[in-house]
């Protein structure tokens, strides 16, 4: 079959979007219709997060929309997909950020029978881990290690020994507003545990992703014809002064430390040539969490190339001795700008070391919210959180967020080796460095060891393989295991856990579950926001967020027994209640 890419529209795992409005995002390259946007909008669950905001659509998202939820990320280029009226649209795994409640009615307004893809006739192709949606679609195809293992329909292949009668699936038919209980899924591509990313079966047969180059020479000569020869060399001479400056300044610590003449002279020059950089690198590292989302990271970097890392180490700092992991909020109400609204209202929550607590609520409840005070990222505008009984106001942003460890929805990878990914930190950061020993068990316990190992080759340490572009070496669960590993490595008493399984496979589920109810992740304070609650039902707590308010703390086997409990209504809207 040939077919035009214009043809098709394509919804990516990790959600692509531009430091533009939330409206410029979804319209993409598509002409306004304010029907057709309408109707795009409502089906995808946005309209009640435009009257969220004070600027509605027109606010703007942040680089890589840096201001929005990861539930939030997905239903835009969700949106964006379906606006543009494709004839076939492709989708990889877009629901597994939603919580359950949301992703279902996401699955029936948009893929449903009577749902809007239905309606404009639209083939779709939708790779999922979300394996319940089975039942609901036409074709299925089971993909395993790159081949085509199972092929049919729900009812085919749910009555023969194989993947789909394995897991013993249990259709669904509950009715959705218009009652909707098939899907207009064409083929769904599913995945079984352990088996490469979806975006393999895009390579060439034999090429290996780890040797393939992240740039084109073509690219690099048609940015040079449309920049023009002469800006270009306007650009080298300023940029060969620019570095030559940058130079100068290490040239003049060297003969200032090994000067015995008077130190005033050399810390007279020293200072003028630093002291912007100096500023601008304190300034960026103490800001709040409102600036960096408002401000585009192109801004961010143009306003200095690089820190001098023998003036970072220096720095005076305050310390905190996070010996024990112990976390009080106190009567806390915070918001993301100054002059916002609060999101969080008189929050009230003592956290003992060690203690397990989960935290839940519907959408826009404040979960993520609670969390990002660990961070520095709000702004208090009354109570106080304190760490191990340290006010963390008192401590630099820095600081505060090496002794948090964090494992969030996102992935984070930079270009360099496995071992610059695994401990990504200067040694001049304060963190303890991690040794080769530690490393390499840490991704033997995740399972990736042997992998990375192979894709080195013969004679060549795991460690030292650069990760290019991580995205083709490693599968979205195989990602999430990385960093899971690299979380291993940090010393932090406290951890963060944001939904970091939502968007794996059923198997890597059960591996990163397993790892986080072991050492070294047992012993520390360990604070998970969930939408799966049967990920936190044998937590010690747990805290359940509405409109910025803890309205629930408790054992959630209390919850679950307690009428009219808002978590005991959770947990049975997902079954996850066991009875």
């Amino acid at each position: 079959m040939h077919m035009s890419s214009d043809s098709i529209a394509y919804c990516a795992q990790s959600p692509w979007l531009r430091n533009l409005t939330l409206r410029e995002n979804i319209l993409g390259e598509s002409a306004f219709n304010r029907v057709w946007y309408g109707t795009v909008t409502r089906t995808c669950g946005l309209q009640t997060d435009f009257s969220t905001l004070r600027k509605g659509d027109e606010t703007m998202v942040g680089t890589k929309g840096i201001s929005l939820s990861g539930g939030q990320k997905n239903r835009i280029a969700l949106a964006r997909a379906v606006y543009s009226r494709k004839p076939v649209l492709i989708v990889d795994d877009i629901l597994s950020g939603l919580d359950q409640s949301t992703e279902k009615k996401i699955f029936h307004r948009v893929f449903g029978r009577n749902g809007i893809l239905k309606r404009s006739n639209t083939t779709v192709v939708l790779a999922t881990h979300s394996i319940h949606w089975t039942s609901y679609v036409d074709k299925i195809v089971v993909l395993d290690s790159g081949t085509i293992v199972e092929d049919g329909t729900y009812r085919s292949l749910s009555s023969r020994p194989g993947y789909l009668q394995h897991l013993k699936i249990q259709r669904d038919i509950e009715p959705v507003e218009d009652g909707v209980e098939t899907a207009s899924v064409h083929e769904l591509v599913v995945e079984e545990p352990g088996t490469s990313s979806v975006h393999a079966a895009f390579l060439t047969d034999g090429e290996n992703p780890v040797n393939r180059r992240s740039g084109d020479i073509r690219t690099l000569l048609f940015w040079l014809a449309t920049v023009g020869w002469k800006h270009l060399a306007v650009y080298t001479i300023l940029l060969t002064f620019s570095t030559a400056a940058t130079t100068l300044q290490y040239i003049w610590l060297k003969w200032w430390a090994e000067s015995t003449a008077s130190k005033m002279m050399y810390m007279s020059v020293f200072v003028a040539i630093t002291l912007a950089d100096i500023v601008l690198v304190g300034t960026l590292i103490g800001a709040h969490f409102s600036f960096i989302a408002s401000t585009d990271v192109g801004s961010i970097t143009n306003r200095f190339s690089q820190d001098i890392s023998l003036v970072d180490g220096t720095l005076p700092t305050t310390f905190i001795n996070t010996t024990r992991g112990a976390l009080s909020f106190k009567n806390l109400s915070a918001s993301y700008a100054p002059m916002s609204e609060p999101v969080l209202h008189g929050i009230d929550l003592r956290i003992k070391s060690g203690e397990r607590i989960g935290v839940c609520g519907r959408r826009g409840s404040g979960k993520s919210s609670l969390v990002a005070v660990l961070f520095g990222l709000l702004y208090h505008r009354s109570g106080e959180v304190l760490i191990d009984d340290v006010d963390v106001t008192s401590i630099t942003p820095a600081l505060l967020r090496s002794e948090v460890v964090a494992l969030p929805q996102e992935t984070f990878f930079q270009p360099g080796t496995v071992r610059e990914n695994l401990f990504p930190w200067k040694v001049e950061s304060g963190r303890p460095p991690a040794s080769d020993e530690r490393m390499t068990a840490a991704l033997d316990e995740v399972q990736l060891l042997l992998k990375l190992q192979d894709a080195a080759g013969p004679g060549q340490s795991a460690l030292d393989l650069r990760l290019v572009n991580a995205e083709e070496l490693l599968s979205q669960g195989e990602q999430q295991l990385f960093c899971l590993a690299r979380a291993m490595l940090m010393e932090g008493k406290i951890v963060v856990l944001d939904e970091c399984t939502s968007s794996v496979d059923i198997a890597t589920e059960k591996l990163m579950q397993q790892i986080l109810r072991q050492p070294p992740f047992s012993d520390r304070t360990t604070i998970a926001i969930a939408h799966r609650l049967d990920t936190i039902l044998d937590f010690d707590r747990v805290v359940v967020m509405n409109a910025g308010r803890i309205v629930e703390n408790d054992d959630p086997r209390i919850l679950i027994e307690t009428e009219g409990s808002l978590f005991r209504a959770l947990v049975e809207s997902q079954g996850a209640a066991q009875s």
